[in-house]
């Protein structure tokens, strides 16, 4: 399987791609750019409950199957969960830092 950013599972899960970068831009390029990113914050929120229902989701069948005892199993979508629950500390740090930008 090949990475492909544009495809329509990139866009549903990642949120990159909303975002322009300002870190390599000066003046007022770079006040454009964050005034876009920070126009482009409230789907952040989208993005967030399709993490928290990814989180949830993983975390049941791990559940499930470690009631079943298929450790192995187990432990990767309980792997798949701390790497979601990862993701959405980022969405939320992503978002606070948005909303406090001047």
């Amino acid at each position: 399987m090949q990475f492909n950013p544009s495809s329509p599972w990139f866009r549903y899960f990642f949120f990159d791609w909303l975002f322009k970068d300002a870190s390599h831009i000066e003046g007022f390029q770079k006040a454009a750019a964050l005034r876009y990113n920070v126009r482009q914050r409230h789907y952040l929120l989208l993005y967030f409950k399709r993490w928290i229902g990814l989180t949830v989701g993983t975390y049941l069948i791990g559940a499930t199957l470690e009631y079943l005892q298929w450790p192995a199993m187990c432990a990767v979508f309980y792997a798949m969960t701390i790497t979601a629950v990862c993701t959405l500390l980022r969405l939320s740090v992503a978002y606070v830092l948005l909303g406090r930008s001047p």
